[in-house]
């Protein structure tokens, strides 16, 4: 009996040494102390929660590690900036935990809890930045402005936070990593970077509670697959809504799939990360063909890909031929001009070899794709696509011009040669 009552002391003693010697709080700096391979070897120890709060999320390693962390069952949830959808083509690691069924969580900017009173503000607009307001010329005199002011300025908020709370970690014990680390290759290897990693419990709890307020007050669930999908035997058709689904996403992930061909008759094209899908696809040999109203069309036809600007003069219509007298004699209805409005896209082969459908109402820019309400709906359908495809032929062929590529290049490039040779 005091044998064993000795050897559970003696236990107890070595775990009660070993916790007392750990301190309550450790330093790491990047890029000297490897601090993504730390960080991972904390995902990689814990068992049972990990809650994170992050700007920026890109590294592969550290994305890798969390999906496995998910898939072992440990409750990830992680809240990110908008920022982190557009980066890197559109963050294929987003997608990639997206697709793993990680829950993510996106912070709305458009609710700002301003004050004490917790009500909800409208601190967000797409007007460019202003300097100056209501006389004041600096930001550093913001002090000086009264809380609407402040309010009315055009400043984005954003999540800016770079912290993790583990649940149950070393030790049996939970622990908060927090810094000014961003999970991106460029923080682990180039920057001047801190991370302190906390075991005190009151600062960690403050931390969840600042977490749970940020999740529940301040961010709405990203949702990875369609909201509705219907499968039939002879088609299938999934159903996106715009931006609450991340349907870019999923647009961006077809084209990166395509294997064959790609077109488009779209009214509006300038979101970047569409762009460089298309570009990549055409690098990689897939045929691509956009009929296209306005957008960044010299971009694209400068990267080689074959662009048909719609001519409102090549069309003529019969709108007006029964309209009624009074309307007849109204000029400025007689004066719009006829607009290439359609939004799809025919990709001839793609997942598992399949054609597929994609339209809906989304234009493919950034107001359309994060701001506005919009849907948007794939089809596999044959003889609904075959249908898509007659009517793109018809405007690529009779009611549209083949854009010409820009040549500020060549110009650039004859100055800059005149002027050489006049100096040399």
């Amino acid at each position: 009996m005091k044998q064993r009552l000795a050897i559970i002391l003696s236990i107890f003693t070595i775990i009660f040494l070993n916790r007392a010697d750990t301190p309550w709080a450790q330093a790491y700096f990047s890029p000297d102390d490897n601090v993504v391979q730390k960080f991972v070897s904390y995902i990689d120890d814990e068992q049972e929660s990990i809650d994170i709060a992050i700007y920026t999320l890109t590294h592969q390693k550290i994305v890798k590690a969390l999906i496995n962390a998910h898939k072992r069952g440990i409750r990830v949830s992680i809240v990110i900036d908008e920022f982190s959808l557009t980066v890197n083509n559109g963050n294929p690691s987003i997608r990639s935990l997206l697709h793993a069924d990680v829950p993510l969580y996106l912070f709305n900017p458009k609710i700002f809890y301003h004050g004490s009173t917790g009500n909800p503000q409208l601190f967000y607009n797409q007007q460019p930045f202003l300097s100056g307001y209501n006389g004041v010329s600096s930001w550093n005199q913001k002090e000086k402005l009264t809380p609407e002011q402040i309010r009315q300025l055009s400043i984005r908020p954003v999540l800016h936070h770079k912290f993790c709370i583990f649940g149950k970690n070393r030790d049996d014990a939970p622990l908060v990593w927090t810094g000014s680390f961003n999970f991106t290759f460029c923080a682990t290897a180039r920057n001047q970077e801190n991370v302190l990693v906390i075991r005190d419990s009151i600062i960690i709890n403050a931390f969840k509670n600042q977490f749970n307020i940020i999740k529940t007050k301040r961010a709405s669930r990203l949702q990875p697959h369609a909201i509705c999908k219907v499968q039939h035997d002879d088609y299938s058709c999934q159903l996106f809504f715009a931006p609450d689904e991340q349907a870019l996403n999923y647009l961006i992930d077809i084209i990166d799939n395509e294997q064959e061909s790609i077109k488009m008759a779209i009214y509006s094209i300038s979101h970047h990360a569409v762009i460089e899908a298309l570009i990549r696809a055409h690098n990689r040999g897939v045929k691509i063909e956009i009929v296209i109203d306005h957008g960044k069309k010299s971009i694209i036809a400068n990267a080689g890909i074959s662009v048909y600007q719609f001519a409102s003069e090549n069309y003529s219509t019969r709108a007006y031929e029964n309209e009624s007298t009074q309307q007849k004699e109204n000029p400025s209805r007689r004066s719009l001009h006829a607009i290439m409005h359609n939004k799809f896209c025919i990709f001839s082969k793609n997942k598992k070899g399949r054609s597929l459908l994609w339209t809906g109402s989304i234009n493919f820019t950034y107001f359309s794709t994060h701001l506005f309400q919009n849907n948007a709906l794939v089809i596999d359908d044959p003889k609904i696509i075959g249908q898509f495809e007659g009517q793109f032929e018809l405007i690529k062929n009779y009611r549209s011009k083949p854009y010409k590529k820009s040549c500020l290049k060549k110009i650039r490039k004859k100055f800059k040669n005149y002027f050489y040779k006049k100096s040399s």
